[in-house]
């Protein structure tokens, strides 16, 4: 919020000239500011006059009229065409007052509200302010309304302020239409309207006020009263920028950083932090300690980041009380200091920094720098918890979970986590996946406990990569691609020779590895009747362990007679091709991985992250059961609508082909 008059920007004899609106009283026009300034203009420039000329004119001939006082204090205030004499100038602004001049009421009000050639005195500028603003003068009423906004010289009144600002944003003050719209933006002293704040800040910036090329560029980025256009944002930006606006380079430093409305630049984005950071903007100070503590666009200096911290800390800011806190806690530019981190935490979470009431938070769950209070810790997870912090989010939603600091309550835990998730939190789209797969805090539901742990390993979660291999080795898969095959019980898997052995693995593939038929024709989970198989018999011929069907084992293999019990003996298997011996008596670890390794560019499930993930599963499997594959639509066959979860839409449908179970050696194919 600026409280500087328009008037005040001074470069040169025109401007001088230009700003000099108190020859509107002489000239019997209304609105006669660019044809005076024209005039003028040209008549120094046809006279070959100086500033120093104008300055002897006035000083000679208008020393006795309220004009030329104001016209010769405005010229000793900035030295135009003389030395800079603030007393004198005050003085001359005293004369104009006391004559009862609008514009000597104001430039005399605003020396006592700066001090300038007077002592200073804020009642005094206000009384100014009002006789001026009540003759008309729209410099005036935008300064009384910062008086109001601010309680400067007078009581603070919002409603009063915005009166101000109306009235002379009405009449054009670009200053007053800034502020208008700031009002309307955050609803001072009016009701809160984006829509009013837009058309406000462009009218502003389309005079060149870069203040207000700065919001709307910000209302642009956030679709705050107009529709989101980053591009539009920071083209406003650079503008402003390049008019030397500290917040705009700082805005415009975050768009190259982020590759917001353009290509993204971390060196640009590095460099106008540093403009903005010589302008003495503490964001910007903040921004750049992250770009040398990360290297974003420069050579990382954890020392120089700390530093920057420190700087902006002592000043308030706190964002740097918060990372400075964060160097202290790692020793990262600075020696490990926990007690430091505490304090730091403090002060920031005290000021209403969400971050730091997180981290605040953990110290006192654990005890760092403190003493360990799981209650203050819940505390200070429910206050940026509400404030919209995921994290704290997520953190409270553990304390719910465990009963840490508080009562245990899954369901608040649930309603946390899904919070947290749904703004992309990675670790609550993994607990509540949980929550989903084990019924916690909610009804049990498989499907949406799968599509969150998926969420999860795209955003690179390695517990939701193992969650969700467990989902797969455990064949849970099944219940994600369901069949419409009948009860398991009604299948004829009755297996009296080799022909039958190859439909029961048949079957057992389609029903996904859920279930599977023992010696004794009694149904068991994947994971038991491996486990019993383990512990059967081994053929001498090929190395591999026999199934028993009908009371006599039979080899799966090999063409070895299953009613000569010489061909088996009891031990471990072994790899017919490479002579491993086999933790499962149908995998063999060295082998398959070099075969599946020849069929990894046949499939792609479109995420790096889960290609590598299961590739990875290939290569390191040691049991089929822990070999994950990718699973393309086209292999699904008879695919139905069940209903529609948090992320999509959720199908059962037939998987034709089923998993790989071993190597058929005979046609070459598993």
């Amino acid at each position: 919020m600026s409280s500087t008059s328009s008037i005040e920007n001074v470069n040169s004899p025109i401007d001088w000239v230009e700003g000099a609106l108190i020859v509107i009283k002489e000239s019997g026009l209304k609105n006669p500011y660019s044809k005076v300034a024209e005039f003028v203009k040209k008549y120094l420039e046809q006279n070959q006059k100086t500033a120093k000329d104008l300055f002897e004119c006035l000083n000679n001939k208008n020393s006795k009229r309220s004009i030329g006082h104001v016209l010769i204090g405005f010229s000793l205030e900035h030295g135009i065409g003389t030395i800079p004499n603030p007393i004198k100038a005050f003085i001359e602004f005293q004369k104009a007052a006391n004559a009862k001049d609008s514009f000597g009421q104001f430039f005399l009000g605003r020396c006592y509200e700066n001090g300038s050639g007077t002592t200073k005195n804020l009642e005094k500028g206000f009384q100014l302010y009002s006789k001026a603003a009540e003759a008309g003068n729209t410099n005036a009423q935008y300064n009384l309304g910062v008086c109001y906004q601010n309680g400067e010289g007078t009581t603070k009144n919002l409603k009063k302020a915005f009166q101000l600002y109306s009235k002379a944003a009405e009449a054009g003050h670009t200053n007053a239409q800034y502020n208008l719209g700031w009002c309307y933006q955050n609803g001072s002293g009016t009701t809160k309207n984006l829509e009013k704040a837009f058309q406000l800040y462009s009218k502003a910036a389309e005079a060149g006020d870069t203040n207000a090329q700065v919001n709307l560029g910000v209302c642009y980025e956030n679709g705050s009263g107009t529709t989101k256009n980053l591009e539009k944002a920071f083209q406003l930006y650079s503008k402003a920028a390049e008019a030397g606006n500290t917040k705009a380079q700082y805005n415009l430093g975050w768009c190259y950083q982020n590759g917001s409305g353009t290509t993204k630049n971390l060196e640009k984005g590095f460099q106008l932090y540093s403009k903005a950071v010589e302008a003495g903007n503490t964001n910007a100070q903040v921004n750049l300690g992250f770009c040398y503590k990360n290297g974003s666009g420069t050579t990382k200096n954890l020392k120089k980041a700390f530093q920057l911290y420190s700087k902006v800390a002592e000043a308030g800011n706190t964002n740097a009380q918060y990372n400075l806190g964060v160097c202290y806690l790692n020793g990262e530019g600075a020696t490990k200091n926990l007690e430091k981190a505490f304090q730091l935490y403090s002060k920031a979470a005290e000021a209403g920094n969400t971050n730091a009431q997180v981290n605040l938070g953990v110290c006192y769950e654990n005890g760092s720098g403190t003493t360990k209070n799981l209650e203050k810790g819940f505390q200070l997870y429910s206050k940026a918890a509400e404030a919209g912090n995921t994290k704290a989010q997520y953190n409270l939603g553990v304390c719910y979970k465990n009963g840490s600091g508080t009562t245990k309550n899954l369901e608040k835990a649930f309603q946390l986590y899904s919070k947290a998730a749904e703004a992309g939190n990675t670790k609550a789209q993994y607990n509540l996946g949980w929550c989903y797969q084990n019924g916690s805090g909610t009804t049990k539901n498989l499907e949406k406990g799968f599509q969150l742990y998926s969420k999860a390993v795209e955003a690179g979660s390695l517990a939701a990569q193992n969650t969700l291999s467990t989902y797969f080795s455990n064949g849970l898969e099944t219940i994600i691609w369901k069949n419409d095959f009948p009860d398991l019980n009604a299948l004829d898997l009755t297996v009296q020779d080799q022909n039958d052995l190859e439909r029961f693995i048949l079957q057992f593939q389609i029903r996904g590895l859920k279930y599977q038929r023992n010696s004794k024709g009694e149904f068991l989970d994947f994971e038991a009747f491996f486990d019993q198989l383990s512990d059967e018999f081994k053929c001498l011929k090929c190395g591999n362990m026999g199934i028993i069907i009908g009371g006599s084992p039979i080899c799966p293999f090999c063409d070895a007679d299953k009613s000569n019990d010489n061909v088996f003996e009891a031990g471990l298997p072994k790899c017919p091709e490479c002579y491993r011996t086999l933790k499962d008596p149908l995998w063999c670890k060295s082998c398959e991985s070099s075969r599946l390794s020849k069929m990894q560019g046949t499939w792609d499930s479109g995420n790096n992250n889960i290609n590598h993930y299961i590739e990875h599963t290939q290569y390191i499997s040691e049991s089929s059961r822990a070999c994950l594959e990718w699973i393309s639509p086209e292999q699904i066959k008879f695919l139905e609508k069940v209903g529609t979860g948090g992320f999509g839409v959720v199908k059962e449908g037939r998987w034709e082909r089923g998993r790989i179970l071993f190597w058929d050696k005979k046609n070459q194919k598993y």
